[in-house]
């Protein structure tokens, strides 16, 4: 009967997933098109009763690394590892799903993480992390490190024209990857996981376009875009990174919603510089944007008392035409732009607080701006400049605002 139950909960998640196809925001299908079409592997399964990661690997094992997926439903035990020169293609119709069987480091990564790997595109169809079939015991369970895609130490990459719903944890993780693109990304989750953060860039990630990225309401579960020069390294889902500055990112037409974070920027050491974020619309149940350099994390990864003049080094990054409003629930209400880090040339330009779209129980509690914990700061809002001492707190209420500068007054120090 338990067995049933499960099955049933399934086949119903399933029918919840296509369907959501109808209605999805539209990707551009056409740009398949004009991208190069692969050879069809007629040897393997499309209706999903039987794996295909097997044949998938084997194939690329042995050179044929121009793959194309028409139209089915692809069942995958186990992960898909991809060599250097790998270029898949999958029609909209094609349903990738990450099955019982397979609890890995990630479904979708890069073959050659230790050497490296250059050249790898994915374009289209539909990713499935199937996350209600894979339950966690908690962050450090080493069962389910439970990131979808995966790709560290790759100099070309290339991931467009991707729905995809429901990882265990990350749904795209990317580190030490330079000259990369991201576009054209539906996210559809429909099962609220902890850690589940849509694009989530950590330490040596470097000259990347994140563009063209919707969400479905209610996703993603937590961080959209995460800026991560450092990590908690205890968590599992953060195997395989290492501490290293990100530079010279560009995210451009983001909408979604009602997201859990739209982007965190976390740096204690290693420095976040030349990050350029425009053209934003997102609804947010926890931050707009988050530079709390991870203080309220289950596991904090350094402590107050050890960086009397505040932690993080984020240099050169500007803002433009982006709002932000808080979407609920009640019990986590928040400020929109949470400033505690220190950071140098930080720029916003035409940014706008949505209070109107905010349910009432919002009005009485968050702020625009917070700024605290951070050292000597000069704030400049509308061409007027305010000094903030080292510790010390300011807010900003207004719903909009044409221009807003934040640089640090006193040079690192970097104390450990």
């Amino acid at each position: 009967m338990k067995q049933m139950t499960k099955l049933r909960m399934e086949t119903s998640k399933m029918k919840t997933v296509l369907k959501l196809s109808v209605v999805a925001l539209a990707m551009t299908a056409n740009a398949l098109v004009a991208a190069d079409v692969g050879e069809t592997l007629g040897e393997i399964d499309a209706t999903g009763a039987a794996d295909v990661s097997g044949a998938i690997n084997a194939a690329l094992a042995s050179g044929r690394l121009n793959l194309h997926f028409p139209k089915g439903l692809y069942r995958l035990d186990r992960p898909l590892k991809l060599p250097s020169h790998t270029h898949i293609t999958a029609e909209p119709g094609a349903h990738f799903f990450a099955s019982r069987e397979n609890e890995p480091e990630a479904i979708v990564q890069n073959a050659n993480p230790g050497t490296g790997d250059t050249d790898i595109s994915i374009r289209g169809g539909l990713w499935d992390g199937c996350a209600p079939i894979h339950p966690r015991k908690g962050f450090n369970d080493l069962r389910y490190p439970g990131r979808f895609f995966l790709f560290i130490n790759v100099d070309g990459l290339v991931l467009e024209h991707l729905r995809i719903t429901d990882a265990i944890t990350y749904h795209f993780a990317l580190g030490q990857v330079r000259h990369f693109r991201v576009e054209d990304i539906s996210f559809e989750g429909i099962f609220p996981v902890k850690c589940q953060d849509g694009i989530h860039l950590c330490g040596g990630c470097e000259d990347g376009v994140i563009r063209h990225i919707r969400c479905l309401k209610g996703a993603t579960y937590d961080d959209l875009i995460a800026l991560n020069a450092d990590e908690a390294f205890v968590y599992s889902h953060n195997n395989g990174f290492v501490p290293l500055p990100i530079r010279r990112i560009r995210v451009e037409d983001v909408e979604a919603p009602q997201c859990h974070t739209f982007v965190r920027f976390l740096s204690i050491t290693n420095d976040i510089s030349d990050i350029t974020i425009r053209d934003v619309k997102v609804g947010y149940r926890a931050h707009g944007i988050n530079a709390d350099a991870a203080r309220y994390c289950a596991d904090p990864i350094f402590k107050d008392e050890d960086w009397p003049d505040g932690v993080g080094d984020i240099r050169n990054v500007l803002l433009e035409n982006v709002t932000l409003w808080y979407s609920g629930p009640k019990t986590n209400v928040r400020d929109v732009v949470t400033f505690e880090t220190n950071v140098s040339d930080f720029r916003f330009r035409n940014f706008t607080w949505a209070k109107d779209l905010e349910p009432p129980y919002a009005n009485q509690k968050n702020q625009c701006f917070r700024f605290r914990k951070m050292c000597k700061t000069a704030i400049t809002v509308e061409g007027k400049t305010t000094e903030l001492p080292t510790g010390g707190e300011l807010t900003l209420d207004s719903l909009h605002y044409d221009a807003v500068d934040v640089n640090r007054l006193d040079a690192p120090n970097f104390r450990k």
